[in-house]
């Protein structure tokens, strides 16, 4: 045995290590597929002429409101351990978008509900720290549904809030005309591929060029799912899990017991705290040189 692992390791770069997630399946024509993607994007890159800060890819990912691990001390023997925030289903949706020169976007979160109540401080931008985030470029949307999931309506907001502006200034900054064509990369994610949201797009931004990647292909070819979903969730976590710290250290230091401490995990407590955990993530994120290293 001791011979196998050394080989596994010296010969083959391999050690043993817990699974991560279940793998991936790819379709059998992924390198087919994947392939004419980037035909049609290089093509359309060379005939528009797009610049890379005008080639971006944009991806959703969920942010829970709980971060928690998979393990916490217990007695020995104990039958069921509780550990905070494992059965956490409360949360909201980050749609990420990384330009090709490595430029991170402002974030939209998503969160469900109809009214600004569903929002973070209420969308009460004389709140310091929601007034930072919004001036920063971030937006909150509401679903206007029963889920925090992305609809046609987000993506309306999304594009004409965020990305299009975004769009519009690298133009100018590369003397282009401002609706010069522009180059957006998202997955084939249903409400993505709606006729009622390309139609959309054709009519109101048509210099906005639609680029698909190809379907069950985003651990491949996704760059924002590849290189910055993970690097932004161990942020959001760590500053999560921070909160907490401090929260429990305030009330230990008041003089609290240790046995008497209390967690504030209400609602509105913690869908505000995710406004701090977005902007630190993106401070660190967009710091010289973190993103640019994805491509």
């Amino acid at each position: 045995m001791a011979f196998v692992r050394r080989f596994l390791r010296e010969q083959l770069g391999w050690t043993l290590r817990c699974a991560t997630k279940a793998a991936q399946k790819l379709p059998d024509d992924w390198r087919s597929s994947t392939f004419k993607a980037a035909l049609r994007a290089a093509y359309a890159i060379q005939h528009y002429y797009v610049p890379a800060s005008c080639i971006v890819n944009s991806d959703e990912t969920q942010l829970l409101l709980q971060h928690g691990g998979n393990c916490s001390y217990a007695p020995i023997n104990s039958r069921q351990v509780d550990v905070l925030g494992k059965e956490e289903k409360r949360a909201c949706t980050i749609m990420t978008s990384l330009a090709m020169d490595g430029t991170l976007l402002p974030f939209q979160s998503i969160w469900k509900g109809c009214t600004n109540r569903s929002l973070p401080f209420g969308n009460d931008t004389s709140n310091p720290i929601l007034r930072e985030a919004v001036q920063q470029g971030h937006i909150f949307t509401l679903s206007h549904s029963s889920t925090y999931w992305t609809n046609l309506r987000t993506l309306q907001v999304f594009v004409t809030s965020l990305l299009a502006p975004y769009f519009e200034t690298q133009n100018k900054k590369n003397n282009c005309e401002s609706h010069a064509p522009c180059l957006w990369v998202i997955d084939v994610y249903s409400v993505h591929r709606s006729e009622e949201f390309r139609n959309w797009m054709h009519d109101s931004y048509p210099w906005i060029l639609l680029h698909y990647i190809p379907a069950s292909c985003t651990g491949v070819w996704q760059p924002a799912d590849v290189g910055l979903q993970r690097r932004l969730k161990t942020k959001l976590c760590q500053s999560a899990l921070a909160d907490v710290a401090d929260e429990m250290l305030e009330q230990l230091q008041s003089g609290c017991a240790p046995s008497a401490v209390m967690l504030d995990t209400s609602l509105p407590r913690l869908r505000n705290r995710t406004v701090g955990w977005l902007l630190q993530a993106y401070r660190q994120l967009n710091q010289l040189g973190i993103m640019s290293m994805q491509h």
